[in-house]
C-alpha cells in the first residue's frame, strides 16, 4: 500500500522519494526581548534570538510533540540574568546547563521532542553577539 504526503493545498505526493534535493530551504526566526517570562511558540518559527532584560526569566515551551524541535538563542542584556526552564525539559545526565550570563555573549541551545518530553541539549556556548 502507497503512502502519501499531503500539502495544505491538497496536493499528495507519494513518500517514496529518494535523494531528494531541497533549494531555497530556510527555517523562520524570531527576535525578542525578555523582562521576566517568554513563551516559544514554534506554530510561527524554529530559530529564537532571546534577549534577557530581568535577573531572572521563566520559560515556557508547547507541549510536547512527536517530531518537533526548535533552537533558543539565549543572549545577555542583564549581567548574571538566570534562566527557568519548563519541567518538560530533560537534560543529559539530568543535569541542568550553566549558561555563560555575560552580557553581550550568547548561549545555543537545541531541543527535540519525542512527544513526552523536550530534550535539550547545548550547542555552543559564550558566543559574541
Amino acid at each position: 500500500m502507497a503512502k502519501y504526503l499531503k500539502f495544505l493545498n491538497g496536493q499528495t505526493i507519494a513518500d517514496d522519494l529518494q535523494a531528494p534535493v531541497i533549494k531555497g530551504y530556510s527555517e523562520a526566526v524570531t527576535t525578542s526581548n525578555s523582562s521576566a517570562a517568554y513563551t516559544v511558540n514554534i506554530s510561527s518559527a524554529t530559530i529564537f534570538l532571546l534577549t534577557l532584560n530581568a535577573p531572572s526569566v521563566s520559560l515556557s515551551f508547547p507541549a510536547p510533540a512527536a517530531g518537533k524541535s526548535f533552537v533558543l538563542s539565549v543572549r545577555w542584556a542583564t549581567a548574571g540574568s538566570t534562566v527557568t526552564w519548563p519541567g518538560t525539559v530533560k537534560w543529559p545526565g539530568g543535569v541542568t546547563p550553566t549558561l555563560t550570563g555575560t552580557v553581550g555573549r550568547a548561549d545555543h541551545v537545541g531541543f527535540w521532542s519525542d512527544g513526552t518530553s523536550w530534550y535539550g541539549s547545548v550547542m555552543g556556548q559564550n558566543y559574541t553577539v
